[in-house]
């Protein structure tokens, strides 16, 4: 076949039959021809992912150089940052100490990341649209792949940066909200649906494919009617169940910040109770058996409650992943100390901080 200008094939095309609507999963997106993108790489040191880097990341676009930038610039909370307008410096270094959502001010020891931005590229959309309309089939173009990956960017930044919306991966969103469409899977699981939309270089134009998709969730609620949803019999199983989940804490007095909002105690479960946790401690936790609850782990409470009379207990495990890693404290003193439940440390501690609001 080859290319030519001339009459169609078929003059009377569409003249003649029943006219039928179609429901399309393709919608035309028309950005600006004269329109140029700046992309700007993002490098974070110490290293940071997941959860983290794009809190990190959202620290950074805060920050008063950048937040001059926020109507124009769209990013993956990554890697990238795609912007309209050219940033002053082509490579700048931002210190940000971390705070978590919700937060005025970092804690006294939180970390600090040396956020690094630095200019990679201009792409340019006519080009792309140069090239989609030419005629010259064996035509190339080099930025093909850039200007699709920044418009995905453009498309998908909303969705990433909302409160009421959940993104896998880079291009399924779903709703959180109470009237979102889900049904109940069982063993304490969700499915809501969502959509995909993803960027598509066609002929002769820049096409959205949207289609719906489906994501399984947790059910929201109390963790021990999670638990019991699933099931605690096996405790290997809802270890594997269980690991990853983010819970919000709520034995603690409620802590607001300027505005009256409340701010969070989000913490992340990696695993169950286990016997050898704190195995490299002087005074390793006691637990009965894997899974134990409150009742059933013990872990060492020095007697020295320091200046606030608060109870002070000796780590049983490091936090996060690196659980049973904490560096030996040497043999206790005798009569230093005491081994006690979870159950009653924590009742010990509400009593004191109820009779310290008091």
């Amino acid at each position: 076949m080859k290319l030519k200008e001339g009459n169609p094939t078929r003059p009377g095309y569409g003249t003649r039959g029943i006219k039928v609507e179609l429901t399309a999963n393709y919608v035309e997106l028309l950005p600006p021809s004269d329109m140029v993108l700046y992309r700007y790489d993002i490098d974070v040191q110490p290293e940071a992912t997941g959860r983290k880097r794009h809190r990190i990341v959202e620290l950074l676009l805060q920050t008063p150089q950048m937040a001059v930038h926020k109507a124009d610039i769209a990013t993956d909370f990554r890697a990238t940052i795609v912007s309209k307008t050219k940033f002053k410096h082509d490579d700048d270094v931002f210190e940000i100490q971390f705070r978590s959502e919700g937060e005025d001010e970092p804690a006294s020891n939180a970390a600090v990341h040396k956020v690094r931005v630095k200019y990679t590229k201009a792409l340019t959309i006519g080009e792309l649209v140069n090239w989609m309309n030419s005629t010259n089939i064996g035509q190339s173009f080099g930025d093909k792949q850039e200007l699709t990956q920044a418009l995905n960017i453009f498309l998908n930044h909303y969705a990433k940066s909302a409160n009421n919306l959940a993104t896998i991966g880079s291009t399924k969103s779903f709703s959180l909200n109470q009237n979102a469409m889900k049904a109940d899977l069982g063993s304490g699981l969700n499915v809501i649906r969502g959509f995909f939309s993803s960027v598509r270089v066609a002929t002769a134009r820049i096409l959205v494919n949207i289609n719906v998709s489906h994501g399984a969730f947790y059910h929201d609620g109390p963790l021990p009617a999670l638990m019991g949803n699933y099931g605690t019999r096996n405790t290997s199983a809802l270890e594997k169940f269980l690991k990853l989940v983010r819970v919000q804490t709520n034995h603690l007095p409620e802590k607001r910040n300027k505005a009256g909002q409340v701010i969070p105690r989000i913490k992340t479960i990696f695993g169950l109770a286990r016997k050898d946790d704190g195995h490299k401690l002087a005074n390793r936790p006691r637990i009965k058996a894997h899974g134990a609850g409150a009742k059933d782990v013990e872990f060492w409470l020095d007697s020295d409650a320091g200046s606030s009379g608060a109870p002070k207990a000796e780590a049983s495990a490091s936090k996060g992943k690196g659980k049973g890693k904490a560096q030996p404290k040497g043999p206790a003193p005798s009569g230093s100390g005491r081994y006690i439940t979870v159950f009653d440390f924590f009742r010990t501690s509400m009593l004191f901080f109820t009779s310290i609001l008091q």
